[in-house]
């Protein structure tokens, strides 16, 4: 399934740079709710990372020079090129909206020993272009990068906005570092004519200014409020905008876990962490006092995907549907109620795996699908339940890449999952899916056993706390999330399922 995105283009008479730059901050040191806020100002691009709070945008948390979202976030070359002027030890304004006596800005003569740009790096690259990377932090820039180790000028100039290319903060020829596109160059500070935190960028050929161009992320149109905010790919577009929002892209790891986020959360990262090149796997919604949540598991995609959250029956049909014409099967499925009305959590990944699924099944005509299955040589990826007039109704998917050597049980009451797990253990298989549930009959979990190493991390009765406690002991141990799944229909209670491997 191909999702059709639509592109906004702006015109504009500054030139454009050859190939796409790299985003100077990165996704990896946000919050869950901070953005990038980027605006053209006296001659730079000023960026500021930016949260919204209190019914309004904010940059700090007070005026606390290190309360400003901003400060210390690490700063990265844009492009490749090397260093011909810098300065790295000036002090840092002491707090929000105030300056250093330094920069002169309080007498008559003006004369200041510190750069309006602070801290600052001029780069330059191979076709003739360069970009200013100003106000970061006191000390944060590499001795390796920039040779002057002076807090203050030895000469005062005139006043902060001289020459930045010369002087003391000129670096000679032999001794002018070289950086490459992405490197960390420094980190984001409050030194110079700068009253708050922030990144200061230009980038110029001559005198003449060149609009940015960078390789992913995702950005929108300035918005009063969070939920107004309309992210679209970036996809080599070029930035002279005068105000936007910026989602950089996050680094790829193996294991990126969520536990109990809501569902509009996991929604609002989602193209986010697409961008990111990840897929979500092992995604499990669940409802706790008919609030909805998602444990999913982030992890590099392998393969073009689309995923959709609690459709409706015909909603399910109809995407398979269309899934199958465009050459995409079902990877995934899990159920959930909603006001009493099943809905479904699915995967698509593009390939032209004939799968088996079947959903809202009783027993009976599970037991059907599952002999089918088995004839066909298909194994068992997914087996949601829920119960609806005290009866299970069962969805349930088989695939051909799934290893046949499997043996599951839907409806395990937990108080019988030790035994069972004790005879599974003896012939070294183990959880390799997990379906948590609440009905008339108390907790109860679907479970898909399977040979696979045994890591010492199943377990079936831990809250959030426990959750967060096992995730920690799993990553110091080199494991990676197998899944996770809460209670689904719990009353007032988080309660979690879940099991650790190795890496795959």
């Amino acid at each position: 399934m191909v999702a059709h995105r639509t592109l906004i283009l702006w015109l504009t008479s500054l030139v454009l740079p050859l190939s796409a730059e790299t985003f100077p901050l990165s996704g990896d040191h946000l919050a869950a709710n901070e953005y990038v806020h980027w605006q053209q100002a006296e001659g730079l691009t000023q960026l500021k990372v930016k949260r919204f709070a209190g019914a309004q945008w904010q940059s700090k948390s007070s005026d606390r020079r290190d309360d400003a979202y901003s400060f210390n976030q690490p700063v990265y070359a844009v492009r490749a090129g090397r260093v011909i002027a810098c300065w790295r030890n000036a002090p840092d304004n002491p707090k929000a909206g105030e300056y250093s006596s330094e920069l002169g800005l309080n007498t008559p003569e003006a004369d200041t020993r510190i750069s309006q740009y602070g801290n600052h790096l001029w780069i330059a690259h191979e076709d003739g272009s360069q970009v200013l990377y100003a106000f970061l932090k006191e000390g944060s820039i590499p001795k390796a990068l920039c040779p002057h180790d002076a807090e203050l000028l030895n000469s005062a100039y005139a006043s902060p906005t001289a020459a930045e290319m010369e002087g003391e903060f000129a670096v000679p020829e032999p001794s002018r570092a070289t950086v490459s596109a992405g490197m960390e160059i420094g980190r984001i500070g409050q030194s110079g004519l700068v009253n708050e935190a922030q990144l200061g960028l230009r980038y110029q050929r001559g005198l003449k200014p060149l609009a940015f161009k960078f390789d992913k992320g995702l950005f929108s149109m300035a918005a009063e409020q969070e939920s107004f905010l309309k992210w679209q790919p970036i996809e080599g577009q070029s930035f002279p905008l005068q105000q936007a929002f910026f989602w950089p892209v996050r680094t790829l790891v193996a294991d990126l876990p969520y536990f109990k986020q809501p569902l509009a959360d996991y929604e609002r990262v989602k193209p986010w962490l697409t961008e990111s090149g990840f897929w979500p796997r092992k995604r499990d919604v669940y409802s706790v006092a008919g609030e909805f949540f998602v444990n999913v598991t982030w992890r590099p995609a392998t393969k073009p995907w689309v995923g959709y959250p609690l459709l409706s029956e015909q909603q399910h049909k109809q995407t398979q549907d269309t899934a199958f014409i465009e050459g995409y099967s079902l990877l995934e499925v899990d159920s959930t109620l909603v006001n009493g009305e099943l809905k479904y959590q699915t995967l698509y990944v593009q390939d032209l795996a004939p799968v088996i699924t079947k959903h809202a099944m009783n027993l009976a005509e599970f037991n059907t699908l599952r002999y089918q299955a088995r004839k066909a040589n298909y194994g068992a990826a997914a087996i949601s339940v829920q119960y609806i007039n005290q009866e299970p109704v069962i969805t349930a998917l088989f695939r051909p890449d799934v290893a046949m050597e499997q043996e599951y049980n839907p409806r395990l009451n937990v108080d019988n999952f030790a035994r069972v797990y004790e005879q599974m253990a003896a012939k070294k298989w183990y959880p390799v899916y997990l379906n948590a549930y609440h009905s008339h009959l108390g907790n109860m979990l679907s479970v898909i056993f399977a040979p696979r190493a045994h890591t010492d991390r199943d377990e079936i009765d831990l809250d959030y706390g426990d959750l967060r406690d096992r995730l920690q002991d799993a990553r110091e141990d080199g494991l990676i999330t197998g899944m996770v799944s809460g209670y689904d229909n719990a009353e007032d209670k988080h309660e979690f399922a879940a099991y650790w491997q190795l890496p795959e």
